[in-house]
């Protein structure tokens, strides 16, 4: 960053705006279902002698729905065009977009991520690490698979290695890995972990079914600090699973939770409830599944089409779209009809199961019924505690 600039980093899910008369430029990036509330940031912000930027994934397919209410887009992976930006603010000639949907940026030669700026009174101890960007996968629902198309970079371990010294000498002891597919370069992945090791941090971080029974490559993740991970099941169904194209094997996900389970790492599966076959008897088989292999704790979303994947494309074709409304497109809602029950049912389903995944009978079942070290006990207990409230409340957990 140009020594003349002055950069702050506002969180708007733990931070109140700031005031608009104190910066020249706000970049606001959103994720997901945000597209409103990116509007009321840029009317509240807004003045004659500001300019409000915006970013982020979605914008390559939504665009047009934000332009008019900010000066700028940004399309595309923005750390390149940030100099470009600042200098036609300095010069009067801001552009409307910037960028393009296909701009990737070269990750080989980031800067070290501006980790002093995050408010450590409002946010997590685990801070944010980027060793990978991209999927190798193909799943019709997910927007990275469809944004990527396979395309899967990796950054020069060494400046991932620098990333963590720099939190370890700021007394940071915990990371997240904000990879989609950390683990989808098996080589890449253990000499990277072999690297960590010495640096005796901890960290989580998302996986894939198949790489959680791969016991070399778990343990050796183990062995430099990975304590949690969220694993992508989706569905206990094959059909299910090869209807959006992925490339789970149910059979297999018991043996992987029992390899992390005798690592102590902690376990987060997730699954989409939605899927054209049987959902009923799809929420009875992840019940049962969560309670017979004591996972710590499930995570469960509604099947979501995101703008610009493979399967919004098909049900948009299908006349199956029922919600145009893009802050319903939030993994919470039902936005499309299903082939054997109407949109209350579904949601009912769902919230039913959660809450009975997270009943305190169940909490015990899980948290206390299963070998486990103190510590990890009383993490596991926490973070079920939490979730039996969110569920009750019918509000998706909260991790910042």
């Amino acid at each position: 960053m140009d020594p003349r600039h002055s950069v702050a980093i506002i969180n708007d899910s733990v931070h109140s705006l700031p005031n608009k008369n104190d910066f020249d430029v706000f970049f606001v990036s959103m994720m997901g279902s945000a597209l409103d509330r990116v509007k009321e940031i840029a009317a509240e912000l807004k003045t004659a002698s500001n300019y409000i930027i915006v970013g982020g994934k979605p914008f390559n397919e939504t665009a047009d729905l934000i332009v008019d209410f900010v000066d700028s887009v940004v399309l595309g992976e923005a750390e390149a065009l940030i100099p470009q930006i600042l200098a036609d603010i300095e010069n009067n000639d801001v552009k409307k977009y910037y960028g393009s949907r296909d701009l990737r940026t070269d990750i080989a030669h980031l800067p070290v991520p501006r980790y002093d700026l995050i408010d450590p009174k409002k946010h997590s101890n685990m801070y944010p690490v980027e060793a990978t960007r991209g999927c190798p996968n193909d799943c019709t629902f997910c927007y990275i698979a469809a944004w990527s198309k396979k395309q899967f970079r990796k950054r020069p371990i060494a400046e991932v290695i620098r990333d963590m010294r720099v939190l370890k000498n700021m007394g940071i002891k915990k990371m997240l890995f904000v990879d989609d597919c950390l683990f989808a370069d098996r080589e890449y992945a253990l000499a990277l972990f072999a690297q960590m090791k010495e640096l005796k941090m901890q960290w989580v971080c998302q996986i894939t079914a198949q790489a959680i029974i791969d016991e070399e490559l778990i343990t050796a993740a183990a062995g430099c600090g990975l304590f949690a991970v969220t694993i992508g099941f989706e569905s206990m169904s094959p059909k299910n699973l090869a209807s959006v194209h992925k490339r789970n094997d149910p059979a297999l996900y018991a043996k992987g939770i029992r390899i992390l389970h005798s690592l102590n790492i902690l376990t987060f599966p997730m699954f989409v409830i939605g899927f054209e076959d049987q959902i009923i008897s799809e929420l009875a088989l992840i019940t049962d599944f969560c309670l017979e292999h004591k996972v710590t704790a499930p995570l469960m979303y509604i099947l979501t089409p995101p703008v610009g994947t493979p399967l919004y494309d098909d049900y948009a074709l299908r006349g199956k779209l029922e919600d145009n409304d893009l802050s319903h497109y939030n993994l919470f809602h039902v936005v499309f009809k299903h082939e054997d029950m109407t949109k209350e049912e579904l949601t009912n389903y769902f919230w039913t199961t959660y809450r009975n995944l997270y009943s305190y009978r169940n909490i015990f079942k899980r948290v206390f019924c299963r070998k486990m070290p103190f510590i990890t006990r009383c993490i596991s207990l926490g973070i079920n505690l939490l979730l039996h409230r969110n569920t009750w409340q019918q509000r998706q957990l909260q991790l910042k």
